[in-house]
This record gives structure tokens, C-alpha cells and sequence, in this order.
């Protein structure tokens, strides 16, 4: 349980889709833009960004993978643990984006 998703999901597996709720999502709305950035801005050669652009489509679907799996699976009972899993993933996603940002200013 020493992971992210250890924690995010810790007493109820269903929370792994509040986990899948946020990084399908952030996949499918930041991830197109970032490799669009990387070679506009950065000068990035666009092979070298194919896995973000394939992502940007792929998590669209998967988001709605979820959607269709909290509509079927999930009861009532279930969603604090939906929202925890949720809560954690911002949290963990916010942690390593504030330790990108100090260890580039080092």
C-alpha cells in the first residue's frame, strides 16, 4: 500500500476509479496540448511527442470507460471512496508537479 494508488484506493477497490477519474482526464485534456507546446516552443521533433498525442485520444475513450463503469458498478455505498480516490490523485499529482517546479529552480 506504500503507492499513490495504494493510498487513494486503500479499503475499497472501486476507488480506483476516482483515481482513473482524474489521470483519464488529465490525459485527455492536457496531454495534446503539452506535446503541442513541447514542439512549438521547445523544439521538440513531433515523433518525440507520440506518446502524449496518442494518449490525448486513447484516455477521451477511457474516460467514458470509467463513466460506464461507475454507472454500473458503483453503489451509493461507494462514492466517499470514488471521491477519496480522487482527492488522493490530485494530492499526489500536485506533490510531483511542486517537486518538478523546486527541483528546477535548484
Amino acid at each position: 500500500m506504500a503507492t499513490p494508488w495504494g493510498y487513494a484506493t486503500y479499503g475499497n477497490p472501486l476507488g480506483i476509479l476516482g483515481v482513473a477519474s482524474v489521470t483519464e482526464a488529465v490525459g485527455a485534456t492536457l496531454t495534446g496540448v503539452v506535446a503541442r507546446e513541447l514542439v512549438e516552443q521547445y523544439g521538440f521533433e513531433p515523433k518525440q511527442t507520440t506518446f502524449l498525442r496518442a494518449h490525448s485520444g486513447f484516455d477521451v475513450k477511457h474516460i467514458e470507460d470509467v463513466k460506464k463503469a461507475v454507472n454500473n458498478l458503483v453503489r451509493d455505498s461507494d462514492f466517499d471512496s470514488i471521491v477519496q480516490g480522487r482527492r488522493m490523485t490530485i494530492h499526489f499529482y500536485s506533490q510531483m508537479f511542486d517537486d518538478i517546479l523546486e527541483a528546477s529552480t535548484v
